[in-house]
Order: C-alpha cells, then sequence, then structure tokens
C-alpha cells in the first residue's frame, strides 16, 4: 500500500522538490458528506462517478468515505517545483 512518503520520494526521484504538503481529510470527509446528501436528495447528477464505475458506486463511494473517517486512506496534496 502506497504512503506519502512513496509519493514524495517518487517526485524527488525524477527531478522534483516537495515545496508543500497538505492534508485534505477534513475536506474530502466534508465534500463525500455533501454529495451523498445532494444524491439522496435529487438521485446522482447528471455527470458523475457513477458513469465510469456503474452501479458499485454508491457502495465504493461509502467504503473510501468509511476509511478516510476511520484514518485508513488520508488525501494529501503534495505541491512539488522541478529542481
Amino acid at each position: 500500500m502506497a504512503h506519502v512518503n512513496d509519493y514524495r520520494d517518487a517526485l524527488t526521484a525524477v527531478g522534483f522538490h516537495v515545496t508543500r504538503e497538505r492534508r485534505r481529510g477534513g475536506f474530502a470527509l466534508e465534500f463525500m458528506q455533501r454529495m451523498m446528501a445532494r444524491v439522496a436528495q435529487g438521485g446522482p447528477p447528471v455527470l458523475g462517478l457513477h458513469l465510469l464505475m456503474g452501479e458499485p458506486t454508491k457502495l465504493m463511494l461509502s467504503n473510501v468515505h468509511a476509511m478516510i473517517q476511520e484514518g485508513i486512506l488520508e488525501p494529501v496534496e503534495l505541491f512539488a517545483r522541478a529542481v
């Protein structure tokens, strides 16, 4: 399983310098909760992941949401600049 250090090391290996890192777990949880509430009220949007992933989309997104809540997944943004 990949860890943020693996991504940081991969960027460094190909000539980038990571200038900033931002943890996005809180943002991801809020975003997913808003998205799930909208779907519950009016169904899926016209365009969305359900078009690519099919029927199991709701289950897969629920699993991702649960894993972020449990700390198994931690969304992170890495900002990098070519050296």
